[in-house]
């Protein structure tokens, strides 16, 4: 089994920041679209047959999905490494991914009728069904610990326990109403598509059950909580999209192309995966089509680092990453035509330190709003960082927290099988136990004076790090 440890990161005011997708903003703020070399594909690793089919973002810009052909779990890492974690259960055919705020993540087995947890060491787990053939689909990690899962062969929603391992099952009232895609509404209650029976599902914790219909033949398939407080689905033959909000209420809207998999952006925008057309939509939250790229394969879609979308191509045997908007400083609006690069804001994302760093998870995040660092891309790709962050660590078990502040201004250098990072001033530093023991020094930590840290690409390894200054805080210990 294949095990998963992060090598190293280095964190400036830009760096925690810089991502794929992160937009060189217009003067009115709206980025421009991209337009060309938008897609980078990715496939996954081995001999034979390949069929990604869910995915879902992960912690410190990783992306996951499982490949059902393969039997395995895949993360892609930020630098576009692919590595496969094999399901213990042979010709289990892994389908849905969901990820949750510790890092693991939860995936359903469909052809052996469990759930398979992995977690941030590379462990995975099998959580049995009642019944074999269950065929489970959509997984969601709720808030109350438990998972909730929707069951196409046993036309029912599960609950699992991942403390005991205790299923409850509820059945769907429509019979072989066939639920598929799974959401979290922001009333607590989960909410599903029942494809054969052409509905919306609400159903609470506690298992009472709403049904909304659709027109007959629609074949909703997934569905999303949007940034608008509604629920928005996919009509695969209706040839649309649906809103429904909390209290019942219903809205519709063309989307031709044969609509399957739907993701919300952190930009608020839908993305719709197009099965038919082969092609990703981007969607406001009128309903109309603000972006399109044509891709070769798209079943499911998820989020990725900064705005970047990534989209599974189930019968193709690939992954994308799409990058909506325009990247480097050398994007710029009429107005600013002929000042040469500008900076971009890069905006930043929590994320969750497994427990192998500390001992204990701990919780990244930034309680600054509208607080970003910038970032200057060359055009040799050498990008220069500036700005500041405020960071707060979190220990998750005890909820003791710190917060302190990174402004160390950087260089990154990408050149031919290596990227280097050169900061100077307070930084944030992110070393696997390995690496700390290696150089000597804590494995989270903010550090003051110029450091240098270089990884192998594309596997991610620590190469060398230099450190010309000293550690400030070492933020296992503040929290311990």
């Amino acid at each position: 089994m294949k095990k998963m440890i992060l090598a190293a990161g280095v964190a400036t005011a830009g760096l925690l920041a810089t991502g794929p997708g992160a937009t060189a903003a217009l003067a009115d703020g709206t980025p421009p679209l991209c337009q060309t070399g938008c897609v980078t594909t990715f496939v996954p690793p081995g001999a034979g047959a390949h069929g990604p089919f869910g995915i879902a973002r992960g912690p410190l810009g990783s992306e996951w999905f499982a490949d059902g052909p393969g039997n395995t779990i895949d993360r892609v890492s930020p630098l576009g490494a692919i590595t496969a974690y094999p399901v213990p259960t042979p010709g289990a055919n892994p389908g849905w991914v969901t990820v949750d705020d510790s890092g693991t993540v939860w995936f359903a087995e469909r052809f052996a009728g469990k759930i398979g947890e992995l977690t941030p060491d590379g462990t995975i787990t099998e959580f049995p069904l009642p019944s074999p053939s269950a065929i489970p689909q959509g997984i969601v990690a709720a808030p109350d610990g438990n998972l909730y899962i929707t069951e196409q062969g046993a036309n029912a929603i599960a609950r699992l326990d991942p403390v005991t391992g205790q299923v409850t099952q509820f059945p769907v009232p429509t019979p072989a109403a066939t639920p598929l895609g799974l959401a979290l509404g922001r009333d607590g209650a989960l909410w599903f598509v029942e494809r054969s029976a052409a509905k919306i599902g609400r159903m609470t914790p506690d298992g009472t059950f709403t049904e909304y219909p659709l027109a007959p033949g629609a074949s909703p398939n997934r569905i999303v909580a949007g940034p608008d407080g509604a629920l928005w689905f996919t009509e695969l033959f209706g040839g649309k999209i649906g809103r429904i909000t909390t209290a019942g209420d219903l809205t519709e809207y063309p989307l031709p192309g044969g609509p399957v998999g739907i993701t919300v952006g952190r930009n608020g925008n839908l993305y719709v995966a197009l099965f038919s057309a082969h092609g990703l939509d981007q969607v406001n939250l009128a309903g109309q089509v603000t972006g399109h790229w044509d891709l070769p394969g798209a079943l499911q879609v998820a989020t990725g680092a900064g705005l970047t979308i990534w989209v599974a191509d189930n019968f193709g045997g690939k992954v994308y990453r799409v990058t909506p908007y325009l990247t480097g400083g050398l994007a710029a609006s009429p107005a600013l035509a002929g000042r040469g690069p500008k900076w971009e804001p890069r905006p930043v994302t929590p994320f969750t330190l497994p427990a192998a760093f500390c001992g204990f998870k701990v919780r990244v995040t930034f309680p600054v709003d509208k607080e970003y660092g910038k970032a200057l891309t060359a055009a040799d790709g050498t990008t220069l960082i500036t700005g500041s962050l405020t960071a707060t660590y979190t220990n998750l078990s005890t909820g003791k927290a710190i917060t302190e502040k990174l402004n160390g201004p950087g260089k990154i250098t990408r050149r031919p099988g290596s990227l280097t990072t050169a900061v100077k001033g307070r930084s944030g530093l992110f070393l696997s136990p390995a690496d700390a023991r290696r150089f000597g020094l804590p494995t989270v930590a903010v550090t003051a004076g110029a450091q240098t840290v270089t990884l192998a690409l594309p596997s991610g390894a620590l190469t060398s790090l230099t450190l010309h200054g000293h550690v400030l805080v070492n933020v296992c210990a503040a929290l311990s």
